[in-house]
């Protein structure tokens, strides 16, 4: 792996692509990152797979074991947006168009981390405290706020480093990375996303109820869905994937096959 990635310098540049990064873990785990260092290629160069869709659809499960197989690095972009409603509630404030300029200011001087599957704000480990059921609505809230959206896209365009990014959120694939070579919007029936839910919660010993989730998750896809400043939608060239009736697996199957149709070689 590691002769081929040199291979990729070719005079004719010629294409290289290493099918298994990781296979050098052991005998140059940083290996990678210090070519990269040292390696010129445009940001715009650099491939990136967008995963959207609606609360609760499976993306974050599909991006994460995407970005494991193609060796990439992963954004989580709902994190961002759960972490600034955090900090703004922790700030004391509200999280409304009234405090939409203080919020967004708020957002610039955050500290944002991704280590080892926690998420980091400001040092501390905030990765429980964000992915529960408040702090959820608290992100669709701030996330209609046009002001914290503009605030967030730099940050957002941050993670698009060699080798390769996959994007997760829900406006990837129509305003953070309009040019990725694949966008996967990814769907799921409201019930099937309910009882994915309730399992979840469930089993973190959070009591709920399935009528409750519903009605959640229905709010949520309105709000999202309506909102004035890129809402919910599939990018006009995005592939269409209904994971209700398969595992983890097939979902993760089916784009690593557009993925490979999209190589050019």
């Amino acid at each position: 792996a590691m002769c081929f990635s040199l291979a990729a310098f070719n005079p004719a540049q010629l294409p290289v692509r290493i099918e298994d990064p990781k296979c050098v873990a052991k005998t140059f785990p940083d290996y990678f990152e210090a070519l990269f260092s040292v390696a010129q290629t445009p940001t715009g160069k650099v491939p990136v797979v967008c995963v959207d869709g609606p609360t609760a659809s499976g993306k974050g499960t599909l991006a994460v074991v995407l970005a494991q197989r193609l060796g990439y690095h992963f954004l989580d972009s709902g994190s961002l947006y759960r972490i600034t409603a955090l900090a703004a509630m922790q700030s004391g404030l509200g999280l409304d168009a009234t405090n939409e300029t203080a919020i967004a200011k708020l957002v610039l001087s955050l500290r944002i981390e991704f280590k080892a599957g926690r998420v980091l704000l400001n040092g501390a480990d905030v990765s429980d405290t964000i992915r529960t059921e408040e702090a959820g609505m608290n992100a669709s809230k701030v996330s209609a706020l046009p002001a914290v959206r503009l605030a967030l896209i730099d940050l957002q365009h941050s993670f698009r480093q060699l080798p390769g990014l996959v994007a997760d959120g829900r406006d990837m694939g129509t305003v953070i990375f309009p040019d990725a070579a694949l966008k996967v919007f990814l769907t799921a029936s409201t019930e099937q996303r309910a009882q994915r839910r309730y399992k979840q919660l469930i089993s973190k010993g959070i009591s709920t109820t399935l009528p409750s989730l519903r009605s959640d998750l229905e709010a949520r896809d309105a709000r999202d869905t309506s909102r004035a400043v890129a809402p919910l939608k599939p990018a006009q060239d995005a592939q269409l994937l209904d994971n209700s009736d398969l595992t983890v697996e097939e979902s993760v199957d089916q784009v690593l096959n557009w993925w490979q149709s999209k190589q050019p070689f």
